[in-house]
């Protein structure tokens, strides 16, 4: 299994979770398989905001085995009890890719919304979507 993590905070062994990190308060840092994570968008750009092309990018990222705690590093109140069930972790150059759970219209091939009788729009399963698409489709590249 393969895993996104943000670089300098190495997995807790005993965690399915990471702890929250102080620098983000919009919610808390996932270990999360990045092929199960879909793209927010139809299309992306092939060149980050910096010039830096997705592909060169996709090449820095590194695969690292997940560590054991430290003395006195206690896994966080809310992560999965037992071990990791992952091997390898990627480490990414870039910051870590926002994500939401979501449940999305399906669509028709022409983009319209699918409706059952009573035209009310059919919902798809959820999911976890990118914020961060060129991110993320820089991290299935390299998984």
């Amino acid at each position: 299994s393969l895993f996104l993590l943000h670089p300098g905070r190495p997995p807790i062994a005993d965690s399915g979770w990471l702890p929250m990190s102080s620098s983000h308060t919009e919610g808390k840092l996932r270990l999360l398989n990045p092929l199960s994570i879909r793209f927010s968008q139809p299309r992306i750009a092939p060149k980050f905001k910096d010039g830096h092309l997705l592909d060169e990018t996709s090449a820095e990222v590194y695969d690292t085995t997940p560590e054991t705690p430290s003395a006195g590093v206690s896994a966080p109140s809310d992560s999965a009890p037992g071990s990791p069930p992952y091997e390898t972790v990627l480490v990414p150059p870039f910051t870590p890719i926002r994500v939401i759970s979501w449940r999305p219209k399906l669509r028709r091939p022409d983009g319209e919304a699918e409706r059952d009788a009573q035209g009310n729009a059919i919902m798809g399963e959820r999911a976890w979507f990118a914020l961060d698409n060129r991110r993320l489709h820089a991290m299935q590249l390299a998984a």
